[in-house]
């Protein structure tokens, strides 16, 4: 996937030899991102130097009974997510989730640990994080995390038998947030599948599982649907479904955009 650059005659200085490093690296880097560009869960995938990537999502869940009582009285969320692609494999995250009841701001540094060339990407990632309850703000939390990741075609061989449905990604990523002694006070998972329909149209389905303080482990379904409007601009729709220790559903807005 890298690119040779053109060949000059004559002895190459140091400053030739890492300019046109960055310029094979940052084209193998942006054709990759081009190819598995992930959802605001962003995977292992590291973002060319001073690359900017924002998400903005508006959510409502509702528990299931409300729609045979038709008392509806949704619980509205906004989240905002951003990264910095920061050179070097490293790339700047910042997440902020505003609730109705909680709220959670986290900062965190990714590096990813394979060439991105590589079939296969895997990224660690670490941060800090303060939450609040009912205005009440909480001890700051230790983020540490995960993710893998690779893009696949129809070409690719299927590991279980099974024709592929068109060319995308997939990806896993894990985070955990401690207390300061050293306790779990928050994990979640994340398993995304994305598929390119067309040339601006994305399908993806994510499922998610995760614990909060206080209550019992949830797995929710996330479908959803991504429109290229423009270059860098994109809208997602998405549906969210309960499937073990949550009985809401829902639905998602998002706008994408990168620099």
């Amino acid at each position: 996937m890298r690119c040779a650059a053109a060949t000059i005659p004559g002895r190459r200085t140091r400053l030739d030899r890492v300019s046109r490093a960055r310029w094979t690296r940052g084209i193998a880097v942006a054709a990759m991102v081009s190819v598995c560009t992930q959802p605001a869960a962003a995977g292992p995938w590291a973002r060319e130097d001073g690359a900017v990537f924002l998400s903005l999502m508006l959510s409502a869940e509702e528990p299931r009974t409300a729609f045979a009582t038709g008392q509806f009285t949704a619980d509205p969320a906004v989240s905002l997510y951003g990264e910095l692609g920061l050179g070097r494999d490293f790339t700047a995250g910042l997440e902020l989730d505003w609730g109705t009841s909680s709220q959670m701001g986290t900062v965190f540094a990714r590096y990813t640990l394979t060439e991105p060339s590589a079939p296969l990407q895997a990224a660690v990632d670490a941060g800090l994080a303060r939450r609040s309850v009912d205005g009440q703000p909480t001890d700051g939390l230790l983020r540490i995390g995960g993710s893998l990741g690779g893009s696949f075609s129809e070409a690719d061989a299927s590991p279980l038998g099974i024709p592929m449905l068109g060319s995308g990604w997939a990806s896993l990523d894990a985070a955990a947030f401690l207390h300061d002694d050293g306790t779990l006070s928050i994990w979640r998972a994340e398993a995304t599948v994305g598929l390119h329909v067309s040339d601006r149209l994305r399908a993806i389905f994510a499922l998610k599982a995760e614990e909060w303080p206080q209550t019992a482990v949830s797995v929710t379904a996330r479908p959803s649907l991504v429109l290229r409007m423009n270059e860098g601009t994109s809208l997602q729709g998405g549906l969210v479904a309960g499937l073990r220790g949550s009985d809401t559903v829902g639905v998602s807005l998002s706008i994408w955009q990168e620099f």
